[in-house]
């Protein structure tokens, strides 16, 4: 293939991924002159080159859709679903004889363009067309490989920059030398960040498809269906957007098809009749996070445990209701009834999983029976630049992207304190207190003498403190994908090769926090993300009652925990009260008051209301694990080493109350 005609199927490739979105957009409003421009210049540009190029077959096509979008714009045709159907089986065909051009793939008979130039000029239904599968993509202005071997020689010229840098730097003053070399070190930094961001590419392209595959999905499920796309000039490596479109769309399909019910069933459940199907990307750090979620019925838990019962998953009966959601993402797992063209074979899930963690990325998933599904995928920028700051654990040092650090604190400043409760620590900044992880003990290396308190925001979780033994500088760095074995452990999102020429991994804070048992959940999703039953651990305040038992609660419903005077107590027949920041607050008494002047109170909160929960004394943080917990009825029972503890539930905490309300009334 010569080079005008490559030109050519690079810039329609492009330009055809926009205009199958602008055609859905005005199907819904016609009178949007924006999308009828797009389309118009699409198919007079697409007519004009097929003229030079010697291309008649997709010129025919091309000038076809242009003499009816011309009657369109002089008002002699109506748009409607029939001719907007086939203006877009024209634009299919267009898509097929153009993959063909550079791939050289089977194209349908010329014969069956006349029924569909026939069904344009009717306005009628045509037949569907069999898309081809997209091709690599290697060509886009400039070979990728090429691309790769620039990156290459740019960081090798990094390094020899930084080491000569580092031999004259003793040697020479302020003269013109040490300025030329200064000038020399900027270019080269420009250089490294063009040649990076040329590989990058928005996220758009990712999503361009999706808003025809949900429309055709839908049609042929029967089922009405609104796409939400958000996020799209997020950048990714090229290399990682096309990798990432087989499980987007896979999950997506599921999404229609598993998830969202028929118009009937949305009706029976009292749901607007058109589901709404939401996809959002964001960078956070060095990481993109890309969320599918949708309002369908979620993943049927009951009839998903019964088909692990079935395929000898040990004691999955047993399981909970997340942790039998997980199992969607095993080999062989299918809810559907049936083998459709689209779903019920078996298989999916578990090759979306393989396939993303391949590029050291994770996927995970939160279940809401009823209500929708939600699906994060989590991948790394790789070949992205990205700010960090440099830490010290122990004698390792480490990268934490400048993004997610909010503050950096000195331990011994006086607007910040740091206490020990049980076996963990909770740092006091300017009153705000914040669950807190010391990097070197989260990564199981000896600490050293530690200096600093960086305030970590991850994204989708509660900021915390991370305590580092050293902050060292601030630099950007080429990200790199990390090691399986790295990635696996859930500690490290990237690794990168910064100006000392030494390798630099990059921490996940989010991971850390998780290795560490720190619980992160943002406090609009605890009622969502955070179970009451662990799953298959979970994260408990453990402290003495007043009836001298030992108790446990979630963390996830703690606020704070605070002495406060006996006076604030009112008891009075079966109700207590507590007065909590001059408010009035339902208490939970397990036993009489102390005869102490002080109290101290476990503020409780589920998202909606709150309860003071006087204890005699707070004993440890705890992570419980879900095979411990020796009964799932009220106040459930667990073994912590070898002490038995009694796990206070929700509507123990929080349903008295509404009940007495209800009563009440």
């Amino acid at each position: 293939m010569d080079e005008l005609t490559l030109d050519f199927v690079a810039e329609t490739r492009e330009m055809l991924e926009h205009v199958g979105n602008a055609l859905l957009d005005w199907e819904s409003n016609p009178t949007s002159v924006r999308d009828f421009d797009d389309i118009f210049r699409f198919v007079h540009t697409v007519k004009g080159s097929c003229g030079f190029l010697d291309l008649p077959r997709i010129g025919k096509l091309a000038h076809a859709a242009e003499e009816v979008l011309g009657e369109l714009r002089d008002d002699k045709r109506s748009a409607d679903a029939g001719l907007v159907g086939g203006l877009l089986r024209i634009i299919d065909r267009i898509v097929i004889l153009t993959e063909a051009l550079e791939s050289g793939a089977v194209v349908p008979d010329e014969a069956s363009d006349a029924n569909l130039l026939i069904a344009l000029e009717k306005g009628v239904p045509a037949p569907a067309s069999t898309l081809p599968a997209p091709t690599s993509r290697r060509n886009v202005r400039i070979d990728i490989d090429l691309l790769d071997a620039m990156m290459t020689q740019v960081s090798d010229l990094v390094l020899v920059r930084n080491e000569l840098t580092r031999t004259l730097r003793a040697t020479l003053g302020v003269d013109a030398t040490a300025s030329a070399l200064d000038a020399l070190s900027a270019r080269i930094s420009e250089l490294q960040g063009s040649v990076a961001r040329a590989r990058m590419q928005p996220v758009d392209r990712l999503f361009a498809a999706l808003p025809r595959l949900v429309r055709d999905t839908a049609a042929e499920l029967g089922k009405s269906v609104r796409l939400t796309v958000e996020g799209s000039d997020v950048e990714l490596d090229r290399e990682m957007v096309e990798q990432l479109r087989d499980p987007l769309i896979h999950i997506v399909r599921n999404a229609i098809d598993h998830g969202i019910e028929s118009v009937g069933g949305r009706a029976a459940a009292g749901k607007p009749i058109e589901a709404e199907l939401r996809v959002t990307a964001f960078q956070t750090g060095n990481q993109v996070v890309i969320t599918i979620s949708d309002d369908g019925r979620g993943v049927d838990i009951d009839k998903l445990r019964l088909r692990a019962v079935a395929a000898g998953v040990e004691n999955a009966a047993e399981f909970s209701g997340d942790a039998v959601a997980e199992l969607i993402f095993r080999p062989g797992m299918s809810t559907a009834e049936t083998v459709t063209a689209i779903s019920g074979r078996g298989v999916g899930m578990d090759v979306v999983r393989s396939n993303i963690e391949k590029l050291g990325g994770a996927v995970s998933l939160v279940n809401c029976p009823g209500v929708g599904l939600t699906i994060d995928i989590r991948v790394p920028l790789t070949l992205s630049i990205v700010t960090v700051l440099t830490v010290a654990a122990g004698e390792m040092i480490l990268a934490v992207p400048r993004s997610v650090v909010q503050e950096v604190l000195s331990i011994n400043a006086d607007a910040v304190s740091i206490e020990r409760l049980g076996s963990g620590r909770i740092a006091t900044v300017r009153g705000e207190k914040l669950g807190t992880v010391s990097l070197a003990a989260a990564l199981g290396i000896d600490e050293t003498r530690q200096t600093h308190l960086l305030i970590v925001q991850p994204s989708g979780g509660r900021r915390y403190a991370l305590i580092v033994d050293a902050v060292h500088d601030q630099e950007e760095v080429v990200v790199r994908q990390v090691a399986p074995q790295l990635a696996a452990a859930g500690a490290f999102s990237g690794q990168a090769l910064p100006h000392s020429g030494m390798p630099l991994l990059i921490i996940d804070v989010l991971g850390i926090a998780r290795l560490a048992g720190l619980n992160t959940e943002r406090e609009e999703d605890r009622l969502v993300a955070v179970p009451i039953v662990p799953i298959p651990t979970m994260s408990v305040l453990s402290f003495i009652g007043l009836d001298g038992q030992l108790w446990g609660v979630p963390t996830a419903l703690v606020e704070r925990i605070e002495d406060v005077p006996k006076r604030a107590f009112t008891v009075r027949a079966d109700d207590a009260f507590v007065m909590l920041d001059e408010s009035l607050c339902r208490a939970v008494l397990h036993g009489p008051l102390p005869t102490t002047e002080e109290i101290t109170v476990v503020r409780l909160n589920d998202g909606n209301s709150r309860v003071g929960f006087p204890v005699q004394q707070v004993a440890d943080l705890v992570r419980i694990e879900e095979r411990s917990v020796l009964s799932r009825a009220q106040n459930p029972i667990a073994m912590v080493g070898s002490e038995i503890i009694q796990l206070l539930d929700r509507d123990m905490i929080f349903g008295a109350s509404k009940r007495r309300v209800n009563h009440a009334a």
